[in-house]
């Protein structure tokens, strides 16, 4: 009996091959299961885990102890929120302040027709830069001026009018606009810009770039 045991397969004694392996050594040694971890099990060990922690942080933040971290918490959280807030109010308000105040309202520059960037002119001397830009826009071009931005005054600077009108003009049509400046009575680079205004001394194009003169004024 024991003899025709010794030669019975695992499989001819109908035990699951997969339950346990065998000791070698003695035939006869009993077979020792390998308990295989259940993808089952490990799903609930895990979900336990994910439990536990949320349980421990939830007795954790509503112990009087944890006055200060829920303090501090609602602190960053709130300013966070107004920070938030803040940027997107900007940027609205940058687009806004960005756009024309006339739907379809556009320049664009064509040319210096007078003293180009760089043209060296001497201390105190008069001269007279003209400027050639072209409506491309849809509105019509009425009561408009350019008007001198930044610094006006001082040792260094050149002098001109705060204000020059700018010509009656069409869509599609271009007008040369003219200004008489002084340069001062120190050698040095000069640069001064303007923007287009209305009457009213409104910035009609805030994104659009300023016409300028940039000169080299020596002895």
């Amino acid at each position: 009996m024991i003899k025709k045991i010794r030669h019975l397969s695992l499989r001819q004694l109908n035990w699951p091959t997969k339950a346990f392996t065998l000791i070698p050594g003695d035939a006869l040694a009993r077979p020792r299961i390998r308990v295989e971890k259940s993808e089952k099990m490990e799903f609930i060990l895990a979900f336990a885990t994910i439990v536990g922690f949320v349980l421990a942080v939830v007795v954790l933040l509503f112990t009087e102890q944890c006055a200060e971290l829920r303090s501090n918490i609602a602190y960053h959280i709130g300013r966070l929120t107004k920070q938030a807030s803040a940027k997107v109010l900007s940027a609205s308000h940058n687009i806004k302040q960005s756009q024309p105040h006339h739907e379809g309202d556009k320049s664009q520059f064509v040319r210096d027709a007078t003293i180009p960037d760089g043209t060296r002119v001497k201390v105190g001397q008069k001269f007279r830069k003209v400027w050639e830009i072209q409506n491309i826009g849809f509105v019509t071009w009425e009561n408009r001026f350019l008007q001198r931005q930044g610094p006006r005054d001082g040792p260094g600077r050149l002098k001109s009018p705060d204000r020059i009108r700018i010509p009656y003009t069409l869509p599609d049509e271009c007008a040369k606009i003219a200004v008489n400046l002084v340069a001062p009575e120190l050698p040095g680079s000069c640069y001064a810009e303007w923007k287009m205004v209305d009457e009213n001394g409104r910035i009609l194009l805030p994104s659009q770039k300023p016409v300028y003169v940039s000169v080299d004024v020596i002895q």
